[in-house]
């Protein structure tokens, strides 16, 4: 495949640095980092889960003892309550809507001129792309 374009990894790694650069900024500017964000927005999509399933829900993102720690610090902020299994408490909840609209607009600003069809080509190519090296 020749063409006057660099290789596909600094394309993904570029996209990837300057998503993850914004998206911790807004983080950074309501006081949480990026796996505290993955914490609450885990609890907001599925409450009620016990901590051990959270972790293990999450393992993908960071080490279980991160993880701990992550959690006990919210908890400590009073974001998250914690009766027996997992819950954003009302002032989590404030911070996790502040936050999600703050990325709300950034998502729709870093997808501006890209149809839906021009995503969901793309999403389908990488798709392709992790199948084949993970078939080595």
């Amino acid at each position: 495949m020749e063409t006057d374009k660099l290789p596909i990894g600094y394309y993904l790694k570029k996209t990837d640095n300057l998503l993850t650069e914004n998206i911790n900024k807004i983080h950074s500017n309501f006081g949480i980092t990026r796996t505290d964000w993955q914490i609450m927005h885990t609890i907001y999509a599925k409450p009620g889960k016990r901590e051990t399933e959270l972790i293990a829900l999450m393992k993908e993102f960071s080490s279980e003892d991160s993880l701990r720690n992550r959690i006990q610090k919210l908890k400590s902020e009073d974001l998250i309550e914690n009766q027996n299994s997992l819950y954003l408490s009302e002032k989590g909840k404030n911070l996790y809507h502040k936050c999600l609209t703050r990325q709300t607009e950034f998502r729709k600003q870093a997808m501006k001129g890209i149809s839906e069809k021009e995503y969901l080509e793309l999403i389908n190519t990488l798709e392709k792309i992790i199948v084949n090296i993970n078939n080595q």
